[in-house]
């Protein structure tokens, strides 16, 4: 092939031509965004390619370290392996069945913990509960942010698994699931420490707390201490970091103004 940047063919009556594409493109003239990784033209036609030089992956000091700390981050994840495993393995709608199955268990897992954390050793609270927050932080930057740098979306195809709505839908779970996290590890601190004024008799009382610190209420009748003051500064900027996310996703999955005046409404 020619060494120029542009490419002209033309194709004969009654042959057609399939292009292979190897970068993203996007047909226009839907309401949707549709992607496709081949195009196939009948002759008689005459066509020209531009060729683009392939993207190089450059970042700041601080995004590059950023995107190493999440990327070593998500190798902690057990979920990463399994998910991938089955992708593999099967298809990708049995790997978010998966990751469906894998956040309410862990919900499940949480809630028991709650209601039964004056029975469980407070190491095991504090390390379940430490563990699953960093993941689920993990992963959810990771899905909004950095894997957009790592991998390219073509290959996913129309999968409603990896959609706006799916993955606004998940954080919102998470978003919910975070604020049981958090009255776990304040439940920890309430009882080691004494981080919560006046003293809580349930680590429902501390999910109480969490519930009104990560959506920023604040009412006042519970009141942190010692290290659970900082440990609410981080939760109230977690919860606020994550509900600009969200926000992200939401805006993301709404309908285009094309598709709704096409649709009448």
């Amino acid at each position: 092939m020619s060494s120029s940047p542009t490419v002209e063919c033309e194709i004969s009556p009654g042959n057609t031509m399939e292009v292979i594409v190897t970068a993203p493109v996007t047909v226009t003239g839907r309401p949707d965004i549709v992607r496709v990784s081949s195009i196939r033209i009948q002759g008689p036609a005459r066509v020209a390619f531009t060729r683009e030089p392939p993207q190089e992956l450059r970042l700041t000091v601080l995004m590059a370290v950023l995107y190493h700390v999440f990327y070593a981050l998500e190798r902690l994840s057990i979920a990463f392996y399994v998910r991938n495993a089955l992708v593999r393995r099967v298809s990708r709608w049995a790997s978010a069945q998966f990751i469906d199955s894998y956040i309410l268990s862990w919900i499940a897992i949480e809630l028991l913990f709650i209601g039964y954390a004056s029975s469980i050793k407070l190491s095991v609270v504090l390390f379940v509960a430490t563990y699953r927050l960093v993941e689920l932080t993990q992963a959810y930057t990771n899905i909004v942010i950095f894997h957009r740098l790592r991998h390219d979306t073509v290959g996913l195809g129309a999968y409603r698994i990896v959609s706006h709505w799916r993955t606004f839908v998940i954080g919102v779970i998470n978003l919910i699931e975070g604020a049981l996290l958090y009255g776990l590890l304040q439940y920890v601190m309430a009882k080691t420490i004494g981080g919560l004024t006046p003293s809580i008799s349930s680590a429902w009382d501390a999910l109480y707390f969490s519930l009104v610190t990560i959506t920023t209420l604040g009412y006042g009748d519970i009141q942190p201490i010692h290290l659970s003051r900082p440990l609410a500064v981080i939760e109230a900027i977690w919860g606020l970091l994550f509900g600009i996310a969200l926000l992200g996703r939401f805006v993301a999955a709404l309908p285009a103004d094309r598709a709704l005046d096409e649709s009448g409404t």
